[in-house]
């Protein structure tokens, strides 16, 4: 009997031990670099003092790297990992929220559940993250011609600005000489972002406009272009609309906008290719307009 209850004893010792083992290594594999399935933004775990710290390495939404940028934070307890998560409204102007967040391991992923409130209105989204190595490259943009959205101006060589638009309203841009021209068009145009010098629309102009092309001939000499950007995005992003035209929607988000077609300006049908970061344009444009404000200097 006392050799029956030893041998008992010693199992739930041995019971004790791996589970405590096994939740060394649960926390472990917490830690370390993570990628969100959905958006490609890289995230780091870290711990200190029993607690786990999520750190934003790079975000996708604007291209931009941050450092010590902590957006969530998260304890084990007896029903899991829980914590909060500083969750961001995905339309202008990104109103961030501190918002209530589980997080559980499954098959080598990451499982976060956020629940929170944005002005009077409740919300509650999951995501995923998978293991990324301590090397890792981020993802920049879409290229066209060889520029890429996201990259920074010091990447290629410029030109001058000029203004493009009709007599009711014009844009300033600036023609860049792009790595891979195509054989169609001639002149190369960007806007980039005010601060950071980051591309995020690329415009390519065709030769034939020097022609003073009809509206027929302009989108003739067009359409081609329209069907290879409905092949070339396809399976990447959802092709849409809305009031100002086409964009490429991910994951039920615009992200970019994009024009293949003509426009008439001034009398004349000019065909060009376009393509803008909706965000990161939405930032340049609030950053040109933010209100300066007048501190006292003592």
């Amino acid at each position: 009997m006392l050799e029956s209850w030893s041998m008992k004893k010693n199992l739930l010792v041995i019971i004790v031990c791996l589970l405590k083992f096994s939740n060394l290594y649960a926390d472990d594999t917490l830690i370390g670099k993570w990628v969100n399935e959905k958006t490609s933004s890289v995230y780091e775990i870290k711990k200190s003092n029993g607690n786990y710290n999520l750190y934003l390495l790079f975000s996708t939404k604007f291209f931009k790297e941050h450092k010590d940028k902590l957006m969530g934070s998260f304890k084990k307890t007896n029903l899991g990992y829980k914590g909060n998560f500083i969750a961001t409204e995905l339309k202008y102007p990104w109103t961030e929220t501190d918002a209530k967040a589980t997080y559980k391991l499954k098959e080598g992923k990451l499982l976060k559940t956020v629940k929170g409130n944005f002005k009077g209105k409740k919300f509650k989204f999951k995501e995923t993250y998978i293991r990324a190595p301590n090397k890792i490259k981020y993802m920049l943009g879409e290229e066209l011609f060889g520029v890429q959205i996201g990259k920074t101006i010091d990447n290629y060589k410029l030109g001058s600005f000029i203004l493009v638009g009709d007599k009711k309203f014009k844009v300033r841009k600036r023609i860049i000489y792009p790595p891979k021209p195509h054989e169609s068009f001639g002149t190369y145009l960007i806007r980039y972002h005010r601060e950071t010098k980051q591309i995020f629309e690329i415009d390519g102009y065709l030769k034939l406009n020097s022609r003073n092309l009809g509206y027929t001939q302009c989108r003739n000499v067009m359409q081609p272009y329209k069907n290879y950007a409905k092949d070339k995005y396809a399976g990447k992003f959802e092709l849409g609309s809305n009031s100002y035209g086409d964009v490429l929607v991910k994951n039920g988000y615009e992200v970019y906008r994009i024009f293949i077609g003509c426009e008439e300006r001034e009398g004349n049908h000019i065909g060009y290719i376009s393509l803008d970061h909706k965000d990161l344009s939405m930032h340049d444009f609030s950053q040109r307009n933010k209100v300066p404000t007048n501190k006292k200097k003592f």
